[in-house]
């Protein structure tokens, strides 16, 4: 359920994460972990929930409720608890281990599994000298999930590169995100939204072979349906 959570997810939390780099400007911050605050050079702030942390030395990772040097409330751990109590019922190991090896799984992948089941947009990573907290903000601006074209093709690039997972499993859940009307036409899939349309074509075993603009796509008249599951 893990794999399949990021495989669905995947394209639309690395856009997001673009969004956050480009609404922050990438300038510095600074985190104040007793008022549950984020702030930015640029003046963005963002209230947080504490995800986890990573150990650079150990190469490990431990959930925020196992972590009790953190000195967190049980009301600043209430969706790490969430989390872990989903983790339970699904039978997610990863979700329900207080700490383990980072050996066989990337942190960024917890978090976007995470910001995914909790409904977050965005995730944060805190780094400092001996490893990393990631948090999971609160208050970003509702546009920031609203990708241009430009930013759906390089996220469509990059998730094709480094994930192993089927590509249209990956692309067409983050086009539907993203409010495009997907269609079939033979062995493309046309994509379109507002005065925008992408065509698609994918080869016999679903992989993506080329991706382009086409103004003159129009949108399906038919109902939507999930084709492509």
């Amino acid at each position: 359920m893990f794999e399949s959570i990021l495989k669905f997810n995947v394209c639309r939390m690395l856009a997001n994460q673009y969004a956050l780099q480009e609404f922050t400007e990438n300038s510095a911050w600074s985190i104040n972990l007793e008022q549950g605050k984020l702030s930015f050079a640029n003046g963005a702030s963002f209230s947080f929930d504490v995800l986890g942390s990573e150990s650079f030395q150990s190469n490990t990772w431990v959930w925020s409720w196992a972590n009790s040097s953190l000195g967190l409330s049980p009301a600043d751990l209430t969706k790490a608890e969430a989390i872990k109590a989903s983790g339970e019922e699904h039978g997610m190991e990863f979700l329900t281990t207080p700490r383990f090896s980072l050996e066989y799984i990337k942190p960024h992948h917890i978090a976007m599994v995470c910001a995914s089941m909790t409904g977050d947009l965005c995730y944060f990573v805190a780094t400092h000298e001996h490893g990393a907290l990631y948090l999971l903000l609160r208050g970003l601006p509702a546009d920031i999930e609203t990708a241009s074209v430009e930013r759906i093709m390089l996220v469509i690039g990059e998730a094709i590169q480094d994930y192993p997972f089927g590509h249209k499993e990956m692309i067409l859940p983050f086009l539907e995100s993203q409010g495009y009307a997907l269609s079939k036409l033979g062995d493309r899939i046309n994509a379109v939204k507002d005065d925008v349309g992408l065509a698609l074509i994918f080869d016999d075993q679903e992989r993506l072979q080329k991706i382009q603009r086409s103004d003159d796509l129009h949108a399906p008249t038919t109902p939507w349906w999930k084709f492509w599951v």
